[in-house]
This record gives structure tokens, C-alpha cells and sequence, in this order.
């Protein structure tokens, strides 16, 4: 587990430079997808190889699901990798939560502070209304 604290450490510091952040936001699915799957291999105290033989493919392709570049994930694998590492496999699609509260409630806004970064829209909480 200290290589994904030294890979955190690392990530919060390349993301510091503007030009690693515009690339990396520009990515952000297919980053957010090959650190997930990294992350539930390294909680399973599994190697690519393992996971691999578990899914019936080889590790070269594990390889290529952990890496951000890859971009050609098929559900039916993601599937496969999810079950072998005792996940379940969510896909969703969503809206910049401060778009959507703009648009709900654009008149009530000064009954609640900007949205948090969080996705918890403060509007639902708000008691004035």
C-alpha cells in the first residue's frame, strides 16, 4: 500500500503545474477509471497477473485498462474485472452540479452560498425557502 500513498503523493505534486492539470482534466475519465481499477487491485492484494488469470486474459491487458491512455475499455471487461475484485461496476453519467442548481433555482439563490465542490447542492438544505 506505500507505492499508492507514494503515487498520491506524487499525482498532488505533478498536479501543481498548470499544464499537467489542463491535460489531466482533459482525461479525467479515463484517469478516474485507471486509478479506480488500481485502487480495488491493490485492496484485493492482487497482482495484474492474478487478475488476469482470474479473468481468463493476460496481464498485458490488465496493464493497458490501468493506463489512461488506453481509452478502449469494454463494459464486458470492466464487468469481468469488477467481479474478480469483488466490486460492482457503476457507470453514470452527470451535470457540473453548479449547472444544475443555476438552473433549477436561479432565483433562490440568495437563500444559499455557491454550490460545494462536493456535489452536495446547499440548496437542499437550505431553511428559508
Amino acid at each position: 500500500m506505500a507505492k499508492l500513498k507514494d503515487f498520491k503523493t506524487l499525482k498532488d505534486r505533478w498536479l501543481k503545474n498548470p499544464d499537467v492539470r489542463k491535460e489531466y482534466d482533459a482525461l479525467k475519465a479515463e484517469f478516474q477509471l485507471a486509478e479506480e481499477i488500481i485502487k480495488a487491485r491493490a485492496k484485493a492484494k492482487m497482482t495484474q497477473a492474478e487478475l488476469a488469470r482470474r479473468i481468463g486474459t493476460k496481464s498485458t491487458a490488465i496493464s493497458r485498462l490501468e493506463s489512461p491512455n488506453y481509452g478502449k475499455a469494454s463494459i464486458s471487461m470492466l464487468k469481468k474485472v469488477a467481479q474478480a475484485l469483488g466490486c460492482e461496476l457503476q457507470i453514470g453519467l452527470s451535470q457540473n452540479i453548479n449547472d444544475i442548481c443555476n438552473f433549477l433555482h436561479p432565483r433562490l439563490a440568495s437563500c444559499f452560498p455557491a454550490c460545494s465542490s462536493s456535489n452536495t447542492c446547499s440548496f437542499l438544505t437550505c431553511s428559508s425557502v
